[in-house]
């Protein structure tokens, strides 16, 4: 009951944990993309 009550959460905040990480990436591309063309 514990284990299938924590997939049902970590399913839930999967978007979340996506969105996140593709700010991550997009601003790491951005400030990349300054140094280079500085």
């Amino acid at each position: 009951m514990n284990e299938h009550s924590h997939s049902m959460t970590f399913n839930q905040f999967n978007p979340i944990t996506n969105i996140f990480i593709f700010c991550a990436v997009s601003m790491h591309c951005i400030s990349y993309v300054r140094s280079n063309t500085q």
